[in-house]
Protein backbone atom coordinates (compact mmCIF):
# COMPACT_ATOMS: atom_id res chain seq x y z
CA UNK A 1 0.00 0.00 0.00
CA UNK A 2 0.84 3.44 -0.79
CA UNK A 3 1.22 6.05 1.49
CA UNK A 4 0.89 9.57 0.02
CA UNK A 5 2.05 12.84 2.00
CA UNK A 6 -0.83 15.66 1.47
CA UNK A 7 0.98 16.87 -1.77
CA UNK A 8 0.51 13.59 -3.21
CA UNK A 9 4.30 12.39 -2.21
CA UNK A 10 4.97 8.98 -1.83
CA UNK A 11 6.01 8.65 1.82
CA UNK A 12 7.64 4.74 1.10
CA UNK A 13 9.54 5.69 -2.06
CA UNK A 14 13.01 6.11 -1.65
CA UNK A 15 14.43 9.83 -3.06
CA UNK A 16 16.22 9.64 -5.59
CA UNK A 17 20.37 9.98 -5.88
CA UNK A 18 22.69 11.99 -8.29
CA UNK A 19 23.75 8.96 -9.97
CA UNK A 20 19.89 8.86 -11.24
CA UNK A 21 20.13 12.01 -12.89
CA UNK A 22 22.68 11.59 -15.52
CA UNK A 23 24.59 14.75 -15.05
CA UNK A 24 26.77 15.83 -17.65
CA UNK A 25 28.44 18.19 -16.01
CA UNK A 26 28.41 17.74 -11.86
CA UNK A 27 30.46 21.29 -10.81
CA UNK A 28 27.84 23.34 -12.49
CA UNK A 29 25.62 21.93 -10.49
CA UNK A 30 24.79 24.35 -7.81
CA UNK A 31 23.79 21.62 -5.24
CA UNK A 32 22.43 18.16 -5.28
CA UNK A 33 18.58 18.13 -5.49
CA UNK A 34 17.82 14.78 -5.70
CA UNK A 35 18.84 14.22 -1.79
CA UNK A 36 15.92 16.95 -0.98
CA UNK A 37 13.37 15.94 -3.01
CA UNK A 38 11.42 12.15 -3.60
CA UNK A 39 9.49 12.07 -7.46
CA UNK A 40 6.03 11.37 -6.84
CA UNK A 41 5.01 8.35 -8.41
CA UNK A 42 2.75 10.16 -11.30
CA UNK A 43 5.60 11.40 -12.22
CA UNK A 44 8.46 8.52 -13.00
CA UNK A 45 7.37 8.08 -16.15
CA UNK A 46 8.20 11.85 -17.65
CA UNK A 47 11.24 11.36 -14.62
CA UNK A 48 12.87 8.94 -16.78
CA UNK A 49 12.10 10.33 -19.81
CA UNK A 50 13.91 13.53 -18.83
CA UNK A 51 16.89 11.53 -17.71
CA UNK A 52 17.15 9.47 -20.78
CA UNK A 53 16.50 13.24 -23.12
CA UNK A 54 19.52 14.74 -21.28
CA UNK A 55 21.85 11.36 -21.41
CA UNK A 56 20.83 11.47 -25.28
CA UNK A 57 21.93 15.19 -25.38
CA UNK A 58 25.71 14.74 -24.28
CA UNK A 59 27.60 16.60 -27.52
CA UNK A 60 25.06 19.64 -27.27
CA UNK A 61 23.23 21.99 -24.30
CA UNK A 62 19.22 21.01 -25.00
CA UNK A 63 16.80 23.69 -25.22
CA UNK A 64 13.46 24.34 -25.09
CA UNK A 65 13.07 21.30 -22.85
CA UNK A 66 10.42 22.85 -20.85
CA UNK A 67 7.85 23.33 -23.91
CA UNK A 68 8.75 20.09 -25.40
CA UNK A 69 7.63 18.10 -22.14
CA UNK A 70 4.85 20.35 -21.52
CA UNK A 71 3.54 19.91 -25.03
CA UNK A 72 4.16 16.12 -24.33
CA UNK A 73 2.46 15.38 -21.44
CA UNK A 74 -0.95 17.87 -22.93
CA UNK A 75 -1.24 15.70 -25.79
CA UNK A 76 -1.05 12.53 -24.38
CA UNK A 77 -3.34 13.45 -21.10
CA UNK A 78 -5.80 15.19 -23.91
CA UNK A 79 -5.77 12.09 -25.80
CA UNK A 80 -6.36 9.74 -22.61
CA UNK A 81 -9.27 11.46 -20.81
CA UNK A 82 -10.93 11.74 -24.10
CA UNK A 83 -10.74 8.25 -24.65
CA UNK A 84 -11.81 7.62 -20.85
CA UNK A 85 -14.86 9.84 -21.53
CA UNK A 86 -15.93 8.46 -25.48
CA UNK A 87 -14.44 11.55 -26.56
CA UNK A 88 -17.19 13.74 -24.50
CA UNK A 89 -15.64 17.24 -24.78
CA UNK A 90 -17.57 18.47 -22.32
CA UNK A 91 -16.59 15.70 -19.88
CA UNK A 92 -13.54 15.78 -20.35
CA UNK A 93 -12.85 19.62 -19.97
CA UNK A 94 -14.57 18.94 -16.29
CA UNK A 95 -12.40 16.21 -15.21
CA UNK A 96 -9.88 18.31 -16.51
CA UNK A 97 -10.55 21.70 -14.66
CA UNK A 98 -10.71 23.71 -17.66
CA UNK A 99 -12.60 25.57 -20.10
CA UNK A 100 -14.02 23.64 -22.84
CA UNK A 101 -12.80 26.30 -25.46
CA UNK A 102 -9.69 25.83 -24.07
CA UNK A 103 -9.79 22.08 -24.53
CA UNK A 104 -11.01 22.86 -28.02
CA UNK A 105 -8.21 24.89 -28.68
CA UNK A 106 -5.58 22.55 -27.64
CA UNK A 107 -7.12 19.82 -29.31
CA UNK A 108 -7.04 21.68 -32.22
CA UNK A 109 -3.08 22.81 -31.44
CA UNK A 110 -2.14 18.98 -31.51
CA UNK A 111 -4.12 17.96 -33.77
CA UNK A 112 -6.23 15.76 -31.85
CA UNK A 113 -9.82 15.16 -33.00
CA UNK A 114 -12.24 14.76 -30.03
Amino acid sequence: MLNFTSDGMNQNRPAMNSADFGTRNAEAEPQDLSSKYTINPFCDNISISVIHFLNDHTQSEPSNIYDQVIQEVEKSLFVRILNYVSGNQTRAARIMGINRGTLRKKLKKYGISG
